[in-house]
């Protein structure tokens, strides 16, 4: 698989921050140009299996790169690659590179973050769009009912 994305595609407009485009991938992709594939693998922390995207480059099970995610939350970070291997479960991680470069050109950071990375533009008092992926919400106000348990007994640490 050839993906045609090359670092100058994929630059900030502002040297250093983030925009639509995301600065320490922009920095990746000009460090190591070859390691833009993208898997989605097993990550366990703190005992908390779950899947996360990996940026790099697989070879016979062996993969070269790093998380994503959390190359991407540092923006001035260090640019190194770590090493995984068939113990990481790397025969099973899913190539997603297709998808993910697919959604990143289309939507920007909200492809590596999700909804923690929207940059709110206010249409109204109660409509808002972001400005990369486009998502528009409105505001709704919703009464939950909630039961209570109230003492029926006032105890002497509550009293004083």
């Amino acid at each position: 698989m050839s993906i045609s994305i090359k670092a100058p595609d994929i630059c900030p407009k502002i040297e250093g921050e983030n925009d639509f485009y995301s600065w320490p991938l922009y920095r990746w992709l000009s460090n190591f140009p070859s390691r833009k594939s993208v898997f989605l693998g097993l990550s366990i922390d703190r005992g908390t299996e779950r899947l996360i995207p990996y940026i790099g480059t697989m070879s016979n099970g062996e993969f070269r790169g790093r998380a994503l995610r959390e190359m991407c939350f540092h923006k001035d970070g260090p640019m190194y690659t770590d090493v995984f291997t068939e113990v990481n479960g790397t025969l099973v991680w899913e190539d997603i590179t297709e998808a993910f470069w697919s959604d990143y050109l289309r939507i920007g950071v909200c492809a590596i973050f999700g909804s923690i990375a929207h940059d709110w533009e206010y249409i109204s008092e109660a409509t808002r769009k972001c400005k990369h992926c486009k998502k528009a919400e409105r505001k709704v106000i919703k009464q939950v009912p909630m039961t209570l348990w109230e003492s029926l007994v006032k105890v002497a640490d509550e009293a004083a």
